[in-house]
């Protein structure tokens, strides 16, 4: 009876530890495919897989850049959310039995402990600094630890050890310490031998000096390569303190299984699941996922990126919606807003509806690295071609060869009919899996010239080509779109974004000075935004024939007026009584913002 009720307990216990761990891969998947899809969408933006022999040679001259390759590999496919949540749990999934055998082989036995690492995965995936390629070095350094521990023999073990060590520290790169370091645990703390112990440390020791020595005449690596890229990696204070544990985790822990096996005489660290166990632990589950959700889990930066992922598939909508969650003031997440607020034809009515912070809402600047990559966006959009492409390509040179660079550096290069240049980034792009369609599409217009003139979107900013000279001035973003202005007087979001600049800066006398191009551009009636600034200058006498302001911006001026009055003498409550009311209005970006 009590043999048949502990094969019961036994059978109990599995079909409870299966729940379980599926229950955390199941969050994990939704977690990346919900919570985190525009982390991994960036991520895929930032790198371009091609399917050549010259760009599989260029990792194979740097230590780890097999791992590398896979993981840029498997990251093209980020491009779709779901699939990249799926990849993602996968590689946690592969990390979990891992950690699995390697705790089993130390008698250890507890689910939880075999998580611990996943949950750490998890932490450094929530940044966007941390790629595939880290998550599958450290798999292959626990690989080779594993098949370790399978040799019996003495000499077989220090052949492998030999061999393993420099195979993982080619594909795997610095993750070989990590290897190092648990074979010599195990052969100080597991072999009777301590001769076995003195041979692989002299291995080591032989392996590190060969790195030194070989480093330049075999892999080429400049003085100042940082091996430990990786490992001290490029992340916020968490996310470099969580790479640390993780990787000391597996060490530290089966040195602590070793003294609790000396302590209690090789007893076991085992614990079967029960049901008690089982809500213990979905409990702390649910627990560590909601300290991930609101420690880890960086929802401003996921905004960033899902506002920019939107801008780049031209969903100006979405980017809206999202941008009316954005909390603060952040430039980047301003600019792009105003972008898709021009591309569906709100700039004017609804600018103030959200965040601004004056005119460098308007262009990023040229300072810093991300400048350059996003700043193009708004240049191409304006049809200023040459300064878009010189833009794209300063950014090109510090990211490297992305999607999105050679996208815009191939189609302005069309727009200025230098074909041969767009074909050199059209060939590049032909090489991929995903963008392959998109380069032969363009190739099959540049081979027939007469043809470009079919696409809309190069006929478009062929129209707005600048016809006169000027140098380009990132000081002077106003006097550019004057220039641009000059050219094409129909340039409409040139106009836009002109008159944006004078209402953020607060000039309203250019801005009633230019109100004029309204009629030559066809406006069938003054933008909201427009209109509050007039009243607020009193300069409606400037209103071109044929326009008037709408009886509901008088009434909403009347009542601005009338509640700033009475609010007067309580100048604690006015300013946040005006914005309770008239937030979204110039009126009151006039006088407070």
């Amino acid at each position: 009876m009590s043999i048949f009720k502990k094969k019961e307990n036994v059978k109990e216990s599995i079909v409870l530890t299966r729940i379980f761990v599926s229950a955390v891969f199941i969050l994990h998947f939704i977690y990346f495919a919900f919570y985190n899809k525009y982390h991994l969408a960036y991520q895929e933006q930032i790198q371009l897989f091609r399917y050549d022999c010259e760009y599989f040679k260029e990792f194979l001259l740097k230590p780890g850049g097999i791992s590398e390759y896979a993981g840029t590999f498997l990251m093209q496919f980020y491009l779709f959310p779901t699939i990249g949540a799926f990849i993602v749990t996968f590689l946690a999934i592969a990390l979990f039995f891992l950690s699995k055998n390697i705790l089993k082989k130390s008698n250890i036995n507890s689910l939880l402990w075999h998580l611990i690492p996943v949950l750490f995965v998890t932490i450094l995936q929530s940044d966007y600094v941390f790629y595939a390629s880290y998550t599958i070095g450290f798999l292959i350094s626990l690989s080779f630890y594993i098949i370790y521990l399978q040799l019996n023999n003495n000499y077989i073990r220090i052949i492998f050890f030999i061999f393993s060590i420099i195979f993982v520290y080619v594909i795997a790169g610095e993750f070989v310490i990590l290897t190092i370091t648990l074979i010599l645990f195990y052969e100080f703390f597991n072999t009777q031998n301590k001769f076995m112990f003195l041979l692989v440390f002299i291995s080591v020791a032989l392996i590190i000096s060969a790195h030194f020595i070989l480093k330049n005449p075999l892999y080429l690596l400049p003085p100042d390569y940082l091996w430990l890229k990786p490992l001290i990696i490029y992340g916020n204070t968490f996310t470099r303190v969580s790479m640390l544990i993780m990787l000391a985790y597996f060490p530290v822990l089966l040195l602590l299984g070793k003294i609790w096996q000396l302590m209690f005489k090789g007893r076991q660290v085992q614990i079967l699941m029960n049901l008690r166990l089982f809500i213990t632990g979905l409990l702390i589950i649910i627990s560590c996922s909601f300290l991930i959700f609101f420690y880890v889990y960086d929802y401003k930066t996921e905004l960033l990126l899902g506002i920019d992922n939107n801008i780049q598939k031209e969903k100006w909508e979405n980017v809206l919606k999202i941008s009316a969650k954005a909390p603060g003031l952040n430039q980047l997440a301003v600019y792009l807003t105003n972008i898709a607020l021009y591309k569906s034809g709100k700039l004017g009515d609804e600018m103030f509806h959200y965040n601004q912070i004056g005119t460098q809402g308007l262009f990023p600047g040229w300072g810093g690295e991300a400048s350059p990559f996003f700043g193009n966006e708004v240049l191409y959009h304006l049809g200023y071609i040459n300064e878009a492409h010189r833009w794209a390509f300063e950014a090109m040179v510090s990211k490297g060869q992305v999607p999105r660079l050679l996208k815009r550096l191939a189609i302005t290069s069309i727009i200025n009919g230098n074909y041969e240049t767009a074909r050199k980034f059209l060939n590049v792009l032909k090489k991929t899996l995903f963008y392959r369609k998109w380069a032969l599409h363009y190739i099959n217009l540049i081979s027939n010239p007469d043809k470009t003139y079919e696409d809309e979107e190069i006929r478009e900013k062929r129209h707005f080509l600048i016809n006169s000279d000027f140098f380009a001035n990132v000081n002077d973003y106003e006097g550019e779109l004057i220039k641009l202005l000059e050219n094409h007087p129909d340039n409409r979001m040139a106009f836009e974004y002109l008159m944006s600049s004078y209402l953020l800066r607060k000039d309203l006398l250019n801005f009633a000075r230019n109100i004029y191009r309204l009629k030559e551009l066809n406006y069938k009636e003054i933008p909201v935004h427009y209109e509050e600034a007039l009243l607020m200058s009193g300069l409606t006498k400037l209103i071109p024939e044929g326009y008037s302001i709408r009886e509901s911006t008088l009434q909403t001026f009347n009542n601005y007026i009338i509640t700033y009055s009475t609010y007067t003498g309580t100048p604690d409550k006015l300013q946040e009584i005006l914005f309770s009311r008239f937030g979204k209005t110039y009126f009151y970006y006039y006088q407070f913002r």
